[in-house]
Protein backbone atom coordinates (compact mmCIF):
# COMPACT_ATOMS: atom_id res chain seq x y z
CA UNK A 1 0.00 0.00 0.00
CA UNK A 2 1.46 3.42 -0.52
CA UNK A 3 3.09 5.10 2.65
CA UNK A 4 0.40 7.98 1.98
CA UNK A 5 -2.46 5.90 2.35
CA UNK A 6 -0.92 4.17 5.68
CA UNK A 7 -0.78 7.07 6.96
CA UNK A 8 -4.11 8.39 6.49
CA UNK A 9 -5.64 5.22 7.68
CA UNK A 10 -3.89 4.81 11.10
CA UNK A 11 -5.54 7.68 11.99
CA UNK A 12 -8.01 7.12 14.55
CA UNK A 13 -10.57 9.76 12.47
CA UNK A 14 -10.57 11.47 9.31
CA UNK A 15 -10.04 14.69 10.19
CA UNK A 16 -11.36 17.23 7.90
CA UNK A 17 -7.47 17.22 6.26
CA UNK A 18 -7.41 13.30 6.30
CA UNK A 19 -10.65 13.16 3.89
CA UNK A 20 -9.35 15.82 1.77
CA UNK A 21 -5.83 13.60 1.95
CA UNK A 22 -7.50 10.44 1.08
CA UNK A 23 -9.94 11.96 -1.70
CA UNK A 24 -6.62 12.88 -3.34
CA UNK A 25 -4.86 9.14 -2.81
CA UNK A 26 -7.92 7.76 -3.95
CA UNK A 27 -9.11 9.61 -7.73
CA UNK A 28 -11.74 7.19 -7.60
CA UNK A 29 -13.36 8.87 -4.62
CA UNK A 30 -12.42 12.44 -6.43
CA UNK A 31 -14.96 11.58 -9.22
CA UNK A 32 -17.75 10.97 -6.84
CA UNK A 33 -17.90 14.68 -5.96
CA UNK A 34 -21.06 16.23 -5.37
CA UNK A 35 -21.98 20.00 -5.25
CA UNK A 36 -24.82 20.79 -3.62
CA UNK A 37 -26.96 24.35 -2.75
CA UNK A 38 -28.03 25.66 0.44
CA UNK A 39 -31.48 23.70 1.69
CA UNK A 40 -30.26 20.85 -1.17
CA UNK A 41 -31.45 17.59 0.26
CA UNK A 42 -28.36 14.78 0.62
CA UNK A 43 -30.30 12.38 1.99
CA UNK A 44 -34.25 12.08 2.41
CA UNK A 45 -35.56 10.86 5.50
CA UNK A 46 -37.81 7.59 4.64
CA UNK A 47 -36.04 6.83 0.95
CA UNK A 48 -33.50 3.77 0.69
CA UNK A 49 -29.96 5.00 0.80
CA UNK A 50 -27.27 3.05 -1.28
CA UNK A 51 -24.34 5.28 -0.50
CA UNK A 52 -21.98 6.58 2.40
CA UNK A 53 -21.55 10.60 1.95
CA UNK A 54 -18.44 12.37 3.15
CA UNK A 55 -18.79 15.61 3.43
CA UNK A 56 -15.59 17.53 1.68
CA UNK A 57 -16.62 21.35 2.63
CA UNK A 58 -19.31 23.39 3.91
CA UNK A 59 -22.15 22.78 6.52
CA UNK A 60 -24.98 20.13 6.67
CA UNK A 61 -28.04 19.74 9.41
CA UNK A 62 -29.64 16.68 10.48
CA UNK A 63 -33.89 17.22 10.07
CA UNK A 64 -35.76 14.43 11.68
CA UNK A 65 -39.71 14.92 11.63
CA UNK A 66 -41.58 15.01 14.44
CA UNK A 67 -44.89 13.21 15.08
CA UNK A 68 -47.22 16.77 14.21
CA UNK A 69 -45.25 16.74 10.65
CA UNK A 70 -42.55 19.39 12.20
CA UNK A 71 -38.73 19.54 10.91
CA UNK A 72 -36.87 19.18 13.97
CA UNK A 73 -32.99 20.02 13.61
CA UNK A 74 -31.49 17.28 15.56
CA UNK A 75 -27.68 17.66 14.97
CA UNK A 76 -25.15 19.83 12.28
CA UNK A 77 -21.66 18.66 10.77
CA UNK A 78 -19.11 20.17 8.99
CA UNK A 79 -16.27 18.85 6.78
CA UNK A 80 -14.93 15.17 7.43
CA UNK A 81 -18.79 13.99 8.85
CA UNK A 82 -19.48 10.48 7.72
CA UNK A 83 -23.73 10.72 6.59
CA UNK A 84 -25.95 8.27 6.17
CA UNK A 85 -23.75 5.55 7.57
CA UNK A 86 -26.26 3.69 9.54
CA UNK A 87 -28.79 3.41 6.80
CA UNK A 88 -25.98 2.89 4.41
CA UNK A 89 -24.32 -0.30 7.07
CA UNK A 90 -27.72 -1.62 7.70
CA UNK A 91 -29.32 -1.16 4.21
CA UNK A 92 -32.52 0.66 5.29
CA UNK A 93 -34.50 4.08 4.88
CA UNK A 94 -32.96 6.79 6.18
CA UNK A 95 -33.26 7.88 9.81
CA UNK A 96 -33.64 11.68 8.96
CA UNK A 97 -33.21 13.87 6.31
CA UNK A 98 -29.58 15.79 5.60
CA UNK A 99 -30.25 19.15 4.13
CA UNK A 100 -27.21 21.53 3.07
CA UNK A 101 -26.79 24.58 5.40
CA UNK A 102 -24.49 26.33 3.41
CA UNK A 103 -22.96 25.22 -0.68
CA UNK A 104 -21.50 22.11 -0.19
CA UNK A 105 -19.44 19.68 -1.18
CA UNK A 106 -18.86 15.88 -0.52
CA UNK A 107 -17.95 12.54 -2.06
CA UNK A 108 -20.73 10.31 -2.66
CA UNK A 109 -19.59 6.71 -2.13
CA UNK A 110 -22.04 4.17 -4.00
CA UNK A 111 -22.30 0.40 -2.82
CA UNK A 112 -19.97 -1.23 -5.62
CA UNK A 113 -17.18 1.64 -5.29
CA UNK A 114 -17.33 1.01 -1.73
CA UNK A 115 -16.74 -2.84 -2.46
CA UNK A 116 -13.99 -1.83 -4.74
CA UNK A 117 -12.51 0.16 -2.17
CA UNK A 118 -12.32 -2.23 0.48
CA UNK A 119 -10.76 -5.03 -1.64
CA UNK A 120 -8.29 -2.34 -3.11
CA UNK A 121 -7.46 -0.80 0.68
CA UNK A 122 -8.95 -3.39 2.98
CA UNK A 123 -7.88 -0.71 5.89
CA UNK A 124 -10.49 2.12 3.75
CA UNK A 125 -13.46 0.15 5.73
CA UNK A 126 -11.30 0.39 8.92
CA UNK A 127 -10.71 3.93 8.83
CA UNK A 128 -14.38 4.71 8.02
CA UNK A 129 -15.55 2.28 10.87
CA UNK A 130 -13.35 4.32 13.39
CA UNK A 131 -14.02 7.40 11.93
CA UNK A 132 -17.76 6.69 12.12
CA UNK A 133 -17.72 6.31 16.34
CA UNK A 134 -17.79 10.36 16.95
CA UNK A 135 -20.86 10.49 14.53
CA UNK A 136 -22.98 7.64 15.81
CA UNK A 137 -26.02 9.65 18.25
CA UNK A 138 -27.39 7.51 21.11
CA UNK A 139 -31.24 7.53 20.17
CA UNK A 140 -31.69 8.86 24.02
CA UNK A 141 -30.65 12.01 22.39
CA UNK A 142 -32.99 12.66 19.81
CA UNK A 143 -35.72 11.75 22.47
CA UNK A 144 -34.23 14.19 24.59
CA UNK A 145 -34.30 17.10 21.75
CA UNK A 146 -37.72 16.29 20.68
CA UNK A 147 -39.33 15.93 24.33
CA UNK A 148 -39.73 12.46 23.80
CA UNK A 149 -38.70 9.51 26.12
Amino acid sequence: MDESLTSIFAESTLSAKGIRALVEALPQLDASRREFDVDDTILQEGEPNDCLVILMEGRARLIKTDEQGRPLVVDTFGPGALLGLTSFWGKTEVFASVKADTPLTCVSIDRALFDSLTAEHPDFVRAVQASSFGFVRPVSQYDTLSGGP
